[in-house]
């Protein structure tokens, strides 16, 4: 804090040392001398420096004399013609040089501002990224805040991360295409809210949550005698309430980070826009997005699953309005800039439009995106137009909410007007309404006729009329205030005052509000839309009453890409209306339109020849392989969606036929392969990808700027999905592309750390099932270093201390090789890695623990000998202590040699040694897996027939791993009865006995039985469990 004071001072001094305010006495600062020093010494100081100042003065005095004091001595030469008395040298010099002393400071004074300006310009940019890096800092310290206040509060165990909810995002206006009917906060209550938050800090409460903690604060606003009962209240449960202390003082903890998050975001736009710099205002705004979509679906998930969250909806939407508004009005502008100084391309004229468009306008719009490039729309090199789009009908929606009706006038219409009503059928009902409600507020509170409003008196007095197409550019000036105000009889003149400025302002507007007038130019640009655009706007809104229809339309209007987009849309309704046989019908007539050519599900492999489908190992002269050729007939998005398309085939359609299923995650594999063959830089060959890192995919494309066309979450799940079936298929070469787009989606864009985490270590276990023992080692010492991972700190933050370095293994060298030796010790010594016990996530510690001691059997499995054959028992499946075997380690091994630590393991070549070595290997790996199933024993039911369908995925996995580890030891039986009794164990499994049961007697929930009531569905709305239950329903 001292610090922080310090660097503010020096700041100021700085800023009025160039501006001559102040100049710096270093000799005479108190923060230079030592603080010891007695108070007398000081006070000299000041007594010399006012001498000091005195003489200065008098010396300058006596230096400067003016023309009127050289006249009084020389009185002859002021008698003389004032002509010829100015062309006197003496005269002249005395007047430049009184022109000098007055100039000179004025000169001085002006340089100091333009060089602090200039001083000032260059900072700003900084100045922004700082503030954006606070926002971050707020926004993390609230996640990690809030986590800790959720589980002490609700003891919650599991992760706040469950299908149970929605993103509420499908629902807003910028998705759905109109506002959903919500419970809307009324002006008085919005600044009721917006005093509450900012005053959130000096106010003493004992409530758990500022919604009811809002409610209380309204409640005394209103009535004097509620504020005295809750301040009776608190002074009298002082002395007792030491917990509901702490829950308050976590509370505003939790609300001046979350506060603070909104805050620092608007300086860094307002920064951004001052300096002009474009990208870093985009870059702020989407900081701002980002933050707002995570805490906004972190919101509905708390609601549903603990029914409680420190901040409420209300506090949520009363903070955020402000910053979504500015972000949007300062993009409006930015753009209106870019294009006066065509640094983008106007693609319309001004016409009836103040400024021209860089949108276009309704002709260009065919109701969604095409499946190919489309500019500019997805050209996001200099601005990225649809994200903007969406921003600012996420800030009307908001404004909408809170009834700012005369802000969301002014955005609108301000959008309306740069995007030439592109998108009016969104825009426009939502501005009728507004000016309605304008309308209204003016006969409220009687305020002038609209003739008498700023708008029509402009139109008066310049002969233009202000409308909603020319809007942008122009000023309006209000009449000053005719409201007087007798202070004589009012007891509060300020408040009367304030009072009669608010009235005021509520019965002007600054707005074209002519309702006549924007309704005619709605009707005039839906007359040039075109008809497939209305209908596909119109079924994506209603999702399947009139989808079927559309397809008509959009095939006779050569709409491809469109149909494509509506057919898998339909097709996954279908699914989950249980009518898969429609649903395939729908997903195969998509392929087929995407690819133009008919059966395109079994007739794929016509199209290319795979690079390894060659005699001499070469592909011949002009030839394609599968996925280039893929992306030359779809491009970009057509592969996106023909990738999820054949991944839900096979999910959904293909459960029973084994080769079919493979088939179509093969097809999917390649189309998502081919977003690989856009640029050079990736390789083509798939083993090239087994320590390949995706950096950047598409430099100046947003694959996902349209949900309809790419929606992150389906790709990520269906590519998820693809990679797992690929694997348990030992698919495994064309699975590492695979992997490598799947943690560049997950890392990169949606900086989900649990996913990137699964994804590495499932990585670990295909490149161990390919034999890469080298680049699955590098992986796991990847993890312990926690590289190549999305941060939870903000760039530029102080890194933790220096880890150490591992030994790395080379499967090129003998596995008896020094570095190989030391290397297998490292790993065996080493515990969890840091980041996994951060997160805290049980199943990625199981699968950790699982990989490891799979990494140790594979390895084991090279080594062609007989281990040493030493008795072992266990007790209850765990090594203890006393009953652990005397095998030597491999560092005891090292030690038998002089010099070094681990001289002796480049010696170690005969076969006793190698059978110890596999012996050290394979105990390793079976006491982790022996651990890994008395975990889930203990942690679960004690028959493990209850178990749940993740403990028991972890208990077959590891058992068939021991199967696999008595097989190398040459007990043959022993591993046949484990797969014999996990078979038994799968066989008694409650997990498919509550299928058939549920299948066969189908008992409802009773009506007043919630979904949280239910037990069991908090195993389905778990997506660990899905996944393991999805496994085993699969494959069985």
């Amino acid at each position: 804090m001292l610090a922080m004071l310090l660097k503010a001072l020096s700041l100021v001094w700085r800023n009025e040392s160039l501006l001559g305010l102040k100049k710096k006495k270093y000799k005479d600062s108190v923060l230079c001398k030592k603080a010891s020093k007695p108070l007398k010494k000081f006070k000299a100081a000041v007594i010399e420096i006012g001498r000091t100042a005195d003489m200065t003065a008098r010396r300058r005095s006596k230096k400067r004399e003016t023309l009127r004091d050289f006249f009084s001595k020389n009185p002859s030469i002021l008698e003389m013609v004032e002509h010829e008395r100015n062309k006197r040298a003496d005269v002249r010099k005395i007047a430049f040089r009184c022109l000098m002393d007055h100039l000179n400071p004025l000169i001085l004074d002006y340089a100091k501002r333009k060089r602090f300006h200039q001083i000032f310009l260059e900072e700003m940019p900084w100045r922004s990224q700082m503030n954006l890096h606070l926002a971050s800092a707020h926004f993390n310290l609230l996640l990690q805040k809030l986590g800790e206040h959720l589980k002490m509060k609700c003891s919650a165990s599991h992760s706040t991360v469950s299908f149970r909810s929605l993103d509420p995002n499908i629902f807003s206006l910028h998705n759905s295409g109109t506002v959903l009917p919500t419970a809307k906060l009324t002006v008085e209550n919005y600044k009721a809210m917006l005093d509450f938050l900012l005053t959130a800090k000096k106010r003493k409460a004992n409530l758990p949550s500022d919604a009811e903690e809002f409610s209380t604060f309204v409640n005394s606003r209103t009535s004097e005698e509620n504020m005295k009962t809750q301040t009776f209240y608190e002074s009298d449960s002082e002395s007792g309430l030491s917990a509901k202390e702490k829950d308050q003082a976590a509370n505003t903890g939790l609300l001046d980070h979350f506060m603070k998050i909104f805050l620092y975001c608007r300086r860094a736009m307002v920064l951004a826009h001052r300096g002009g710099y474009w990208t870093l205002l985009q870059n702020c705004c989407r900081a701002f997005w980002n933050f707002t979509q995570e805490l906004q679906i972190l919101l509905k998930q708390a609601l549903d699953l603990y029914k409680t969250f420190p901040i409420s909806q209300d506090g949520f939407l009363c903070t955020s309005v402000l910053p979504f508004y500015l972000g949007a009005e300062l993009l409006i502008d930015m753009l209106i800039q870019l294009q006066n100084t065509n640094s983008i391309k106007s693609i319309e004229d001004k016409g009836e439009f103040s400024v021209p468009s860089c949108y276009g306008n309704i002709k260009n719009d065919n109701g969604g995106s095409s499946l190919t490039f489309e500019h500019p729309l997805d050209d996001v090199n200099v601005v990225d137009l649809k994200w903007i789009h969406d921003f600012v009908l996420k800030s009307l929606e908001v404004l909408y909410q809170v009834e700012k009706w005369e802000t969301l006038v002014s955005l609108a219409i301000q959008f309306n007007t740069i995007s030439h009503e592109r998108y009016t059928e969104q825009v426009t009902p939502l501005l009728v309404y507004a000016q309605r409600q304008l309308l209204l507020r003016i006969h409220k509170f009687k305020g002038p006729d609209i003739a008498q409003q700023p708008c029509v008196r402009y139109e008066a007095e310049y002969g233009e009329k202000i409308t909603c197409r020319n809007f942008i550019g122009k000023q309006l000036k209000i009449s000053s205030s005719t409201n007087e105000v007798d202070a004589e009889d009012c007891l509060d003149f300020l408040k009367m005052l304030i009072y009669s400025e608010y009235s005021r302002a509520k019965e002007l507007v600054c707005v074209p509000v002519d309702v006549t007038d924007t309704l005619r130019c709605f009707r005039e640009t839906l007359e040039k839309s075109k008809y497939h655009n209305r209908s596909v706007r119109h079924s994506r809104k209603l999702l399947s009453l009139f989808l079927a229809q559309t397809q008509d339309v959009l095939q006779a209007s050569n709409q491809r890409s469109l149909k494509v987009q509506a057919l898998h849309t339909l097709g996954s309704l279908l699914v989950f209306a249980h009518k898969e046989r429609a649903a395939f019908k729908c997903w195969c007539q998509a392929l087929d339109d995407i690819f133009r050519k008919p059966d395109m599900l079994h007739t794929w492999k016509e199209l290319g020849t795979p690079l390894t489908d060659t005699t001499n190992g070469y592909s011949p002269s002009g030839s394609k392989d599968y996925s280039e050729e893929f992306l030359s007939k779809a491009g970009i998005w057509g592969c996106l969606q023909g990738a999820v398309i054949s991944a839900k085939i096979a999910q959904f359609i293909k459960k029973l036929n084994v080769r079919k299923r493979t088939n179509c995650c093969i097809l999917s594999a390649l189309l998502f392969q081919g977003l690989l063959r856009t640029t050079l830089p990736h390789p083509k060959a798939e083993c090239c990808y087994a320590q390949y890192e995706i950096t950047q995919l598409l430099p100046g494309i947003d694959l996902f700027s349209d949900r309809f066309r790419a929606d992150i979450c389906s790709v990520v799940a269906s590519l998820y999905y693809v990679i797992r079936e690929l694997h348990f298929a030992k698919q495994n070469l064309i699975i590492l592309p695979l992997l490598a787009l799947y943690q560049y989606f997950v890392s990169g864009i949606c900086q989900d750390l649990v996913r990137s985490l699964e994804a590495r270590i499932l990585k670990i276990e295909v490149l161990i099932d390919l034999g890469f023992f080298s680049e699955a080692f590098y992986e796991m010492s990847q993890i312990f270093y926690g590289k190549y991972m999305p941060c939870s700190t903000p760039a530029g933050c102080k890194a933790a201390g220096k880890m150490k370095i591992f030994q790395s293994f080379d499967s090129g060298k003998p596995l008896s090789s020094k570095e190989n030796m030391q290397a297998l010790e490292e790993l065996t010594s080493k515990g969890f890695p840091q980041i996994l016990v951060t997160i805290g996530q049980q199943h990625l510690l199981n699968k950790f623990y699982f990989v490891k001691a799979y990494f140790f059997i594979s390895v084991a499995a090279t080594i062609n000998c007989v281990p040493e054959n030493i008795s072992k028992t266990f007790c209850q499946g765990v090594t203890t202590e006393k009953n652990k075997p005397n095998l030597p380690t491999l560092e005891d091994l090292c030690s038998r040699d002089d010099g070094g630590s681990f001289p002796q393991l480049t010696k170690v070549k005969d076969e006793f040694a190698l059978s110890t070595l596999k012996s050290i290997l394979l105990t390793e790996a079976e006491e982790k897996l022996n651990c890994l199933m008395t975990e889930v024993e203990l942690a679960g039911p004690k028959n493990l027939s209850q178990c749940s369908a993740g403990e028991l995925e972890v208990v077959v996995e590891a058992r068939l791993q021991l199967a696999a580890i008595a097989l190398q030891r040459h007990r043959a039986a022993y591993s046949a009865a484990m797969v014999f009794s996990t078979l038994k164990l799968l066989q008694d499994s409650e997990l498919f006995k509550k299928k058939v049961v549920q299948d066969e007697t189908e008992n409802p929930i009773p009506p007043g039985t919630s979904a949280t009531e239910n037990e069991d569905d908090n195993e389905f709305l778990d997506p660990v469990s899905l996944n393991s239950r999805e496994y085993f329903s699969i494959h069985l």
